[in-house]
C-alpha cells in the first residue's frame, strides 16, 4: 500500500468517524424524512453531472472524454461531509447523501458508461471486481466508522462530541497532506495537457459549484455545493487502472483531481467566512 493510499484510508475513516460521533440516528432520519434536498442532491449526481461531463468531453480526446464522464458519474467524494462541517453546513444531509449515492453509483455506472458508448464487454469481470472492491471500501471505511461513532454518541454523548472535533481535525490535516502531496507529485501533469483540456476540466469543476448556487438561499445550500463539487475520484482511478487499463486515463483523472482541489480550497474559505458572518 502506497503512502497516498494509506492517507486516503485515514482521511475517509476519520471523516466518517467524526460525523458519526457528532450525529444521532434521528439526525440522519431527519435527512431522509424530509427528502427534498436529499433527492435533489442524488438527482444532480446521478443524472445531471454525468450528462454535463459527457457533453463537455465531446470533440476532445478519448481519455479526456472518459475522464470527464467518470468525474461526473462516480458520485460524491468522501470529503463532502468534512468540507460541509468546516462551513457549518448540514453534515447529516451530506453524510446520508454520500453513503446512499456511493452505493447507487455501483449500480448505475455500467449503464452510464454503456449509454455513453464505452464498450465494457471485454472488461466485465474487471468491472465486477472493481464494484466489489468499492462496495467493501464503502462498508468498511465509511459505513462501519459512521455506525461506530453513532453508537459511541448514544452511549457517551459528551465524550463523543469532544472526539468528533479531534477526528475532524485529523481529517483536515490528512486532507491538507494529500493536497500538498498531489500538488507536488502530480503538478507536472498539467504540462502534459493542452490549454483546452485544462479549461474544460476547470469548466466542469466550476459547473459543480454553480449548479448549487441556484439554491444558495436554502439552509442546506452549502451542503449541496460540496455534494456536487467533491467527486469520488478514488472510484474513477480504480476504473481507469483495472477496467480500462489506461495510463493516459489515469493521468487525466489525477489532473482533474488537482484542478478540483485547487479550485475547491478558496471556495471553501469564502463559504466558511460567510457561515460565520451569518
Amino acid at each position: 500500500m502506497s503512502l497516498q493510499d494509506a492517507l486516503i484510508i485515514v482521511l475517509i475513516a476519520s471523516v466518517m468517524l467524526s460525523m458519526g460521533l457528532a450525529l444521532k440516528p434521528q439526525n440522519l432520519w431527519q435527512a431522509i424524512k424530509h427528502p427534498k434536498p436529499l433527492l435533489l442532491i442524488l438527482g444532480i449526481n446521478i443524472l445531471l453531472l454525468p450528462v454535463i461531463g459527457w457533453c463537455l468531453g465531446q470533440g476532445l480526446s478519448a481519455e479526456m472524454a472518459l475522464a470527464l464522464l467518470l468525474a461526473g458519474a462516480c458520485g460524491i467524494g468522501s470529503t463532502a461531509p468534512l468540507f460541509t462541517a468546516n462551513v457549518r453546513g448540514d453534515i447529516a444531509l451530506a453524510t446520508a447523501a454520500m453513503v446512499i449515492n456511493g452505493f447507487i453509483c455501483l449500480l448505475t455506472l455500467p449503464f452510464t458508461l454503456a449509454m455513453a458508448g464505452f464498450e465494457l464487454e471485454s472488461s466485465a469481470v474487471a468491472l465486477s471486481d472493481v464494484a466489489l472492491n468499492a462496495f467493501y471500501t464503502l462498508a468498511l471505511w465509511q459505513v462501519l466508522p459512521l455506525l461506530l461513532g453513532m453508537l459511541v454518541h448514544r452511549l457517551w454523548e459528551a465524550a463523543a462530541l469532544v472526539w468528533a472535533k479531534r477526528f475532524k481535525t485529523l481529517g483536515n490535516a490528512t486532507l491538507a497532506l494529500l493536497i500538498v502531496g498531489i500538488t507536488v507529485t502530480q503538478g507536472h501533469l498539467f504540462l502534459t495537457l493542452s490549454v483546452t483540456d485544462l479549461a474544460v476540466m476547470a469548466l466542469l469543476v466550476l459547473a459543480t459549484y454553480l449548479l448549487p448556487f441556484l439554491f444558495r438561499s436554502q439552509q442546506w445550500g452549502s451542503t449541496l455545493v460540496f455534494c456536487t463539487s467533491t467527486r469520488n475520484l478514488n472510484l474513477a482511478l480504480l476504473l481507469a487502472s483495472q477496467v480500462f487499463a489506461s495510463d493516459a486515463l489515469l493521468l487525466t483523472i489525477l489532473s482533474y483531481s488537482a484542478v478540483m482541489y485547487i479550485l475547491l480550497l478558496p471556495f471553501t474559505v469564502l463559504l466558511n467566512k460567510r457561515a460565520y458572518v451569518d
